[in-house]
């Protein structure tokens, strides 16, 4: 059986997903959404900011949680709403 290189680059992704599930989230995931959350302000206070205290609290958004954020933890996600907005108020 041959495999493409379309398919393994697939599995590989999926691979490292799977493996962050376990770590936490990926060495400067949150700096990095940080950076851009605060890039768009208008963004975050329409849209990211409910999301992410949602998520700060426990929640998942209909499966958004484990789609977009694999192996986030909540002190992940408060810490964000921390580096956009300098304090985390539950």
């Amino acid at each position: 059986m041959r495999i493409s290189v379309r398919q393994l680059r697939r599995i590989i992704k999926e691979s490292i997903a799977a493996n962050r599930l376990h770590e936490g989230a990926a060495p400067g995931a949150v700096d990095d959404t940080i950076t851009k959350c605060s890039a768009d302000m208008m963004k975050w206070n329409r849209f990211q900011r409910h999301d992410f205290y949602h998520m700060a609290e426990g929640g998942d958004l209909d499966g958004a949680r484990d789609t977009y954020y694999p192996g986030w933890a909540d002190e992940d996600f408060q810490a964000v709403i921390i580096g956009v907005e300098g304090e985390y108020e539950p």
